[in-house]
């Protein structure tokens, strides 16, 4: 091999070394954008997860009570306090309140200040003002309803895994219908328990029912006088018979 030849397969193998290591970089760098691609959809996913858990726990989470004081404002909203506002705050809502009145051309109404219960939730927008004491326990409890709460949980899990909210509400109306099949076996049982005890027995079942709007009443069966006939008679405080309607 002359020089000249040795020379041109030394600038040819450098070259070929040089594109090499060129695409060995090329190569190295894209598999560390690829890396950092996928760690990055792995934190994502991660915060997400945590996310969308927080989520269905704020959404069964039960609705607490708290105290206060409603404060109706310029606008007629309702603001819960938890004492009432001092008086150059009042004179302020109050100055407002007024102000919008005139532009409006109705009469001024003082800015009303009542006792009231907070309902405070875990998800946005359902808090809510009582001033009805009875309305409070009433809303907290309906909020607090296992039905309540697993609607909730599904209509947060319908965003981010709709098919698992399928399957949950699936579940749910399932297990409303084994308790309904549950509850007619039970009284099944306890009907045909009073049947056996005749007249007396249906009279102390409808009596000890809680689900018919006679659980405050005594029943009793009060023949006739030919013994043919049968009446239901309702006994008062006093003993006093009245028939049921």
């Amino acid at each position: 091999m002359s020089a000249a030849i040795a020379f041109l397969a030394g600038l040819g193998s450098g070259y070929l070394n040089a594109d090499k290591e060129k695409q060995k970089l090329k190569r190295e760098d894209e598999d560390r954008a690829l890396r950092n691609e996928a760690a990055q959809l792995s934190i994502d996913a991660s915060k997400r997860a945590v996310a969308d858990n927080q989520t269905l726990r704020d959404a069964g989470n039960p609705a607490t009570l708290s105290d206060g004081v409603a404060v109706t404002d310029a606008s007629g909203n309702k603001s819960l306090y938890k004492a009432a506002p001092d008086a150059d705050t009042m004179d302020s809502m109050q100055a407002e309140a007024d102000m919008r009145r005139e532009q409006t051309g109705q009469a001024p109404v003082p800015v009303n200040v009542v006792a009231a219960q907070g309902l405070n939730s875990s998800l946005p927008g359902r808090a809510k003002i009582f001033t009805d004491p009875a309305a409070a326990t009433a809303g907290m409890a309906a909020y607090n309803a296992p039905d309540a709460a697993n609607q909730r949980v599904v209509t947060a899990l319908r965003l981010y895994d709709p098919m698992k909210a399928l399957t949950m509400q699936k579940e749910i109306a399932q297990n409303k219908v084994a308790d309904i099949q549950a509850a007619d076996a039970v009284f099944r049982n306890k009907l045909g328990t009073a049947m056996v005890g005749g007249h007396d027995g249906l009279a102390k079942l409808v009596s000890d029912s809680t689900s018919d709007g006679m659980n405050q009443h005594q029943l009793t069966a009060v023949p006739s006088a030919d013994g043919k006939m049968v009446t239901y008679n309702k006994v008062g405080p006093d003993g006093k018979l009245t028939p049921t309607s």
